[in-house]
C-alpha cells in the first residue's frame, strides 16, 4: 500500500531529510574510520576518531561488514586490545570485509601513525604491527641507539625501496623490500634480526654479502633482488632488464629485453636467496 505524504508536511520532511544528510556528511568528514553494519555501507554506522580497544563498549563488536578509511592507515583486529587476526587498511573504501576475513569480526581498531610525520617506514616490535613501534624517513645505521636492535617482527613500508640488514652499518645479511605490509618478518627470514636500514636510491644494489659489489666477472652493480610481502620477487638489472617471479620462485614475466645470461643470473640469484631463507 502506498501512503502519500500530506502536502503541508512535505517541506518539513524535506528539511528533516536534508538536515539528516548534512549531519551524516559532517560525521563522515570528521571521522577517520567509518564502520558499517552491512555490506555496501548499509545499516547502522559508527564513526571512529581515536583508537578503540574494545568495540563492545560502543555496541559495535563483531558487527562491521564494510568500512571507509580516511586520512591514514588503520589496523582492525578480531579481538579486543588488538589481538587475534589483524589487518591494516590503507585510506579508501571497502564495500565488503569478507575478503579480509574480518566480516562481522572487528573488535578493536586503531590508527597507524606516521603519515603526518612523513615516516616512510614503520617498525613494530611484534607480529601483525603490534607492540612498540619506530617510524623513520631516514637511514638508521644502528638500531641500538633507538633501543630497537633485533626487535623488529613486522613493518610497513609506505614509499620507497629500503635495504634491511642484520648487522649495524648495513652489514651482515641484507634484503631489499619495496612498499607493502610485512606482518611477519619471519617469512623474509628477518624476525628479530634487523639492526640497520636505509633507503635505496640510484643504481641497483647487490643484495648479497656486504662489500661484495657483485660476483667476480660481473659489472660493478650486480642485479638487485626485491621480495614482496607474499614472497613474490623481482630482479632488476642496471640496463632496466626486470624479471618477475611468483611466490614459489617460478619465473613468469620479464620487462624489456633481457639477455639469456641475465635470465640465468636472475634465476640463480632467486634460487640462492630463497634457499638461504629456508623457502
Amino acid at each position: 500500500m502506498h501512503i502519500r505524504t500530506p502536502s503541508r508536511l512535505r517541506p518539513a520532511v524535506r528539511r528533516g531529510l536534508a538536515l539528516l544528510a548534512l549531519g551524516t556528511a559532517a560525521v563522515a568528514a570528521q571521522a577517520d574510520l567509518l564502520l558499517f553494519e552491512h555490506d555496501q555501507y548499509g545499516g547502522r554506522s559508527l564513526a571512529v576518531r581515536d583508537r578503540v580497544d574494545n568495540l563492545a563498549e560502543s555496541g559495535f563488536n563483531d558487527r562491521a561488514s564494510s568500512v571507509q578509511v580516511q586520512g591514514e592507515a588503520w589496523q582492525l583486529c578480531t579481538d579486543a586490545d588488538f589481538r587475534g587476526q589483524c589487518v591494516v587498511l590503507q585510506p579508501g573504501r571497502y564495500p565488503s570485509l569478507r575478503e579480509t576475513g574480518l566480516n562481522d569480526a572487528v573488535s578493536s581498531a586503531r590508527r597507524l601513525g606516521g603519515w603526518e610525520r612523513g615516516d616512510a617506514v614503520e617498525l613494530f616490535e611484534h607480529d601483525d604491527f603490534q607492540g612498540r613501534r619506530l617510524g623513520t624517513a631516514e637511514a638508521i645505521d644502528n638500531l641500538v641507539d633507538q633501543g630497537f636492535n633485533d626487535r623488529t617482527s613486522s613493518l610497513l613500508i609506505r614509499h620507497g625501496r629500503w635495504e634491511l640488514c642484520s648487522d649495524a652499518g648495513y652489514a651482515g645479511r641484507c634484503l631489499i623490500l619495496r612498499p607493502g605490509q610485512y606482518p611477519q618478518l619471519r617469512e623474509q627470514g628477518f624476525n628479530d634480526q634487523l639492526s640497520s636500514l636505509r633507503p635505496v636510491g640510484g643504481p641497483p644494489l647487490w643484495t648479497g654479502r656486504p662489500g661484495a659489489g657483485g660476483r667476480p666477472g660481473h659489472e660493478r652493480w650486480g642485479p638487485e633482488l626485491r621480495f614482496g610481502p607474499q614472497r613474490e620477487a623481482e630482479v632488476r638489472f642496471r640496463d632496466e632488464c626486470v624479471v618477475d617471479y611468483t611466490a614459489d620462485g617460478r619465473r613468469w614475466r620479464q620487462w624489456t629485453a633481457c639477455t639469456t645470461e641475465q635470465l640465468r643470473r636472475a634465476d640463480a640469484l632467486v634460487v640462492e636467496r630463497r634457499r638461504e631463507q629456508g623457502w
